[in-house]
C-alpha cells in the first residue's frame, strides 16, 4: 500500500470540528488545530479522550504529558486502535522537545495494555535510557518476544519531530515486522512471530494510554498522532520526514 501524505479536506457532520484528514489516513488527532477524527468522523475531544484527561492541557503547542493529564484511547479512537492492533498499523507521531536527549527517564508515545497488572502490553516510546544501546532514540517492546530499540542519527532533534512506527505488519508465512523512522531515517525494523494481537486474545484489550503511563514530558508536546494501514518500512521515510 502506497500512502502519499497530501491532505485532503473532509466535510462529514459530527459533533467536533472538522478539519483536513491526511492521505490514507483512519484516524488523526491535530493538537495543534484542535480536530479529532476517529471512526468515520471529525469528532469532539471528550468523545476520543479520556481516563485521566485534561483538556486544559492543549494549547497553541500541542497536548502537554503532565501527571495531572494522563489521557486514554476512548470510543471510536479506542476502536480504531483495537482494530489496528488485529490487521496491522501504522501511527505517526509529531512531537515538539526543547532538549536534545538529556532525559530524566524514558517517555512513551502510546501504550496498548490488558488487565490485570497488565499481563500483556506493547509500547512505543521516543527515548529509553535503559536499554543496552545509550540514549536510545526508540522502545518498542511487549512482553512477548518484541524488545526493539536503538539510536537513529537523525532522531530526536531540539524542534519539532515526526516518528512513524508500523506494529505487526503481517509478512506472511507466520511472521509479523516492527519498523520505525524518526525524521526521515531509513527504517530500523524487528520481526516476531506473532500478530500485535497476539497476546491480548485472553483478556483482551483494556487500556490504550495516549503520551504516558505514569510519567510527565517535562521538555515538549504531543502535535499530531495519525493512524495508517500497515505500510511497509520503505514508506516510513516519508511519513517521518
Amino acid at each position: 500500500m502506497m500512502l502519499g501524505v497530501a491532505a485532503q479536506p473532509l466535510r462529514r457532520g459530527s459533533s467536533g470540528a472538522e478539519g483536513t484528514l491526511p492521505s490514507g489516513a483512519t484516524a488523526f488527532l491535530d493538537f495543534i488545530n484542535r480536530t479529532y477524527y476517529a471512526g468515520g468522523a471529525w469528532r469532539a475531544v471528550a468523545s476520543v479522550l479520556g481516563g485521566g484527561f485534561d483538556p486544559a492541557y492543549i494549547t497553541a503547542d500541542g497536548m502537554q504529558i503532565t501527571t495531572d493529564n494522563l489521557p486514554l484511547a476512548v470510543g471510536a479512537l479506542f476502536n480504531d486502535f483495537e482494530a489496528g492492533l488485529s490487521a496491522g498499523m501504522t501511527i505517526r507521531f509529531e512531537f515538539s522537545q526543547t532538549t536534545n536527549s538529556a532525559f530524566s527517564n524514558s517517555h512513551f508515545l502510546i501504550s496498548f495494555e490488558d488487565l490485570p497488572s497488565p499481563d500483556w502490553s506493547l509500547q512505543v516510546e521516543r527515548v529509553n535510557l535503559n536499554r543496552n544501546t545509550p540514549n536510545d532514540d526508540f522502545y518498542i517492546a511487549d512482553f512477548g518476544d518484541l524488545d526493539f530499540s536503538n539510536h537513529v542519527a537523525e532522531a530526536l532533534a531540539s524542534g519539532i519531530n515526526r516518528f512513524a512506527v508500523t506494529l505487526g505488519r503481517d509478512l506472511g508465512g507466520g511472521s509479523w515486522r516492527y519498523a520505525a523512522s524518526f525524521n526521515g531515517s531509513t527504517a530500523l525494523t524487528a520481526d516476531v512471530g506473532y500478530s500485535a494481537a497476539a497476546g491480548f486474545a485472553t483478556n483482551g484489550l483494556s487500556f490504550v494510554r495516549i503520551g504516558g503511563r505514569f510519567d510527565a514530558w517535562p521538555d515538549g508536546y504531543i502535535r499530531s498522532i495519525t493512524l495508517y494501514p500497515a505500510v511497509d518500512e520503505t514508506e516510513l521515510a516519508l511519513l517521518s520526514a
